[in-house]
């Protein structure tokens, strides 16, 4: 019994920092980001909306692929107008503004970007009728504003 006990305190300890590091994260997105991007509005959750795929850890942080997948296709009716790309913790948080039409076909984004630490990496779709939607991934990454493109610290 005392074996378990010793085991689920351990447990709890090295879930602690990861708790505390999501809290800190939704305060930058609450007292930072949000007013600055989306003040005023309503931010929903956006799963159902629009798919993110990262890497959990970042290979090259100077190079992170991702990409974004609209689970809708795009109509006269209903169709993601805009789509903003957000990554909490790097100097410059804004990674792109891109809009779309119904003429667009599917608003399907990937690319590759720099992560300069630990963070969130957002996608927010606003729809047509003015509705946003936020899906989130954290991505372990280190160093990517520092380093060069295809360098890493151990090459210097």
């Amino acid at each position: 019994m005392t074996g378990q006990k010793n085991y689920l305190l351990l447990l709890i300890l090295f879930a602690l920092p990861s708790l505390s590091y999501a809290a800190k994260d939704e305060t930058i997105w609450k007292q930072v980001l949000k007013p600055e991007y989306f003040a005023g509005k309503t931010v929903q959750q956006g799963d159902n909306i629009i798919q993110l795929t990262t890497p959990v850890r970042a290979e090259d942080p100077a190079l992170v692929p991702i990409k974004v997948t609209a689970n809708l296709i795009q109509t006269k009716d209903t169709y993601i107008k805009r789509i903003v790309l957000l990554i909490d913790k790097n100097p410059v948080p804004l990674i792109g503004e891109f809009e779309f039409t119904p003429e667009s076909g599917k608003a399907d984004i990937a690319m590759r970007v720099r992560v300069n630490t630990y963070s969130y990496i957002r996608a927010i779709a606003e729809m047509n009728n003015g509705d946003l939607f936020m899906v989130k991934k954290c991505v372990k990454a280190s160093g990517g504003c520092r380093l060069k493109s295809g360098k890493r610290s151990d090459d210097f």
